[in-house]
């Protein structure tokens, strides 16, 4: 709680700075922006400023160029021309501090002075709370209160600051990781479209490799089949010329016979006794005849069996080879639709790869003219709103002015307000009637 004096000080204090913000709120140069001749009145202004520039530094080469004259030897004035190039000196530095403002400074918006101006409110708002409560209540909680949510409202512009930047961070990294997972999948694919070659040349390698061996195998076989025939054929023709042999013995042995028949047809009983022996030798050369017939059968027999079995690995060889050049036809068939089906999927994945940035493209573009938008209605509301607040604040000035003027009229007993004499008789009035009348004529 504060006591009576101090209320009544700050009370005073706070009126006054309240009449200046007012004051200073009316009388703030207006903005340019939206006049026709807005950019003749910078560039006039500019154009001032340059010229008054050049104008100090001309001065101040001329007063620097007679202060260095070795002719001029009178103290005072040098003195006095010291004088006047610091002053001109001072005079060209604050030209161009306010030449560079206007440089940077943009005079065609109304941002800075709209910022003053909503400064200027929100602290003109707060001394009259302020003051409203110091002379209800005799404290200033509300400026407190005033000041700690200005407080908060920055810790909360801070926080928001943080998290925007925090949100722009994850959206990048976002986008890193989608293209690192992008360029992965597409390194997966590529890597398995080439195991899936790989595969499959492997496998057409170990069918061509298998392929040869056979081939290589039917021709040892057949090598060594031509070489069982020809031994075969030999030995035949081997027993044929010792059956042959065996023959020309036998006819031989017959004629021998026949002459030994001749000659022993005097000696009967001897010829039955040679006829005899001759006899059981014809019987033991049927014998053996008999038993190379068998033989010969039996080696008929073995080379039907052998022609027999020669024909079942034949047959069978060729059927493995069938087999194989089936295997070989399915493992190409297979191996080229795995290759059309990958490059598929591939054609696939780069066609919906192209829809999506595509749509990405559409969606980024639509983005842009929705905030074209946004941003338009925006700037409208804005300067709707600036408008209307400036209508009001004028006309909550125009007010104070008007209160101003009428307070310091009563105060200073100005005008209607002033004090009126003291009537006198009637004579005076009808003599100061006179008098009106005549004035008035």
């Amino acid at each position: 709680m504060l006591s009576s004096l101090d209320t009544i000080h700050i009370s005073a204090v706070l009126e006054d700075c309240i009449d200046q913000l007012a004051i200073l709120g009316h009388i703030m140069p207006p903005s340019l922006e939206g006049k026709q001749d807005a950019a003749q009145i910078v560039d006039d202004e500019l154009g001032q400023i340059l010229r008054d520039q050049r104008d100090l530094e001309s001065r101040y080469e001329v007063l620097v160029n007679q202060r260095d004259d070795p002719n001029s030897n009178n103290r005072g004035l040098l003195k006095v021309q010291d004088l006047q190039a610091h002053s001109v000196a001072k005079s060209l530095r604050e030209n161009t501090n306010a030449l560079n403002r206007s440089f940077k400074q943009n005079p065609l918006t109304n941002d800075s002075l709209s910022k003053i101006q909503a400064d200027r409110k929100f602290l003109q708002d707060v001394m009259e709370e302020t003051l409203e409560e110091i002379v209800t209540r005799k404290s200033f909680d509300s400026l407190v209160r005033a000041v700690n949510k200005e407080k908060e409202k920055k810790a909360g512009l801070q926080q928001t600051i943080l998290k925007e930047e925090e949100s722009r961070k994850l959206v990048k990294t976002l986008q890193r990781q989608l293209l690192e997972v992008k360029k992965e999948k597409e390194s997966e694919i590529q890597v398995r479209v080439s195991c899936t070659q790989k595969r499959c040349q492997q496998g057409e390698n170990s069918l061509k490799e298998d392929l040869e061996t056979l081939h290589y195998k039917i021709d040892e076989e057949a090598r060594v089949n031509s070489e069982i025939e020809t031994y075969l054929r030999q030995h035949h023709q081997t027993d044929r010329h010792r059956q042959t042999d065996t023959d020309r013995q036998t006819q031989t042995d017959r004629h021998r016979q026949t002459d030994t028949d001749r000659q022993t047809q005097t000696d009967r009983h001897r010829q039955t006794d040679t006829d005899r022996q001759t006899q059981t030798d014809r019987h033991r050369q049927t014998d053996t005849d008999r038993q190379t017939q068998t033989d010969r059968h039996r080696q008929t027999d073995t080379d039907r069996q052998t022609q027999t079995d020669r024909h079942r690995q034949t047959d069978n060889l060729y059927i493995s080879t069938i087999i194989l050049e089936e295997k070989v036809e399915y493992w190409m068939d297979k191996y080229d639709r795995d290759v059309e089906q990958k490059q598929h999927e591939l054609d696939v994945l780069k066609a919906s790869k192209a829809n999506d940035l595509a749509k990405l493209q559409e969606l980024t573009q639509k983005y842009s003219e929705y905030e074209k938008v946004v941003i338009e209605d925006r700037v409208a509301k804005e300067q709707a709103r600036r408008k209307a607040e400036q209508e009001l604040e004028e006309l909550k000035s125009a007010v104070k002015i008007q209160s101003w003027w009428r307070g310091t009229m009563v105060r200073k007993q100005l005008g209607p307000y002033s004090k009126k004499k003291k009537k006198k008789g009637k004579k005076g009035k009808k003599s100061g009637k006179k008098g009106g009348k005549k004035k008035k004529k």
